[in-house]
């Protein structure tokens, strides 16, 4: 499976709040599989008991480096580490970004995203499989995001397969 980053224009429309994000940081697993409180930390949503910190709206948006591509924790609230291990995917990113997927209007793309995308904090997304591929073409080819490479592409910086599940209700409910 490809990896997609997200390019300039989108991280520039979160900067300016046009498309509501958030990251959050998730707690280190309890077991030496990636699990955090039963779950497996790829799969963890802003709503489950397994996230340790968050940041929103002005405060997120200064986090966020354009020139890199990437944003970093508030001192205090970061995880220790970048990633944690799982022995059945690989390593899983502890902090990860959320983006409102649904509020990228343009022609041709209203109801398609109804589900946020979750991201690494270089703004990278392994979407899973199952995901509509039309959807996804439309996004890379009107520049919200570009294909990266492969997963074990060693230029992508923290090319980490971050697992994404199909999207359940609790995440399309989060405030």
């Amino acid at each position: 499976m490809a990896l997609y980053r997200a390019t300039p224009k989108l991280i520039n429309r979160i900067m300016t709040g046009r498309i509501p994000a958030r990251a959050f940081v998730v707690g280190p697993p309890t077991n030496n599989l990636g699990v955090v409180n039963g779950e497996i930390v790829g799969c963890v949503t802003p709503g489950s008991p397994s996230v340790t910190n968050h940041i929103d709206g002005l405060k997120f948006r200064d986090q966020i480096d354009p020139s890199t591509g990437s944003f970093t924790m508030p001192t205090g609230m970061g995880a220790d580490t970048e990633s944690s291990p799982n022995a059945f995917t690989g390593a899983q990113p502890r902090v990860r970004c959320e983006i409102q997927s649904h509020l990228i209007h343009e022609s041709g793309i209203g109801g398609l995203a109804p589900a946020p995308i979750f991201m690494n904090r270089y703004f990278e997304a392994d979407f899973p499989t199952g995901v509509y591929a039309g959807w996804l073409n439309y996004l890379v080819q009107n520049g919200w995001f570009a294909s990266a490479g492969a997963l074990t592409n060693a230029s992508v910086p923290a090319a980490v397969n971050i697992d994404l599940v199909a999207q359940t209700q609790r995440s399309r409910n989060d405030a």
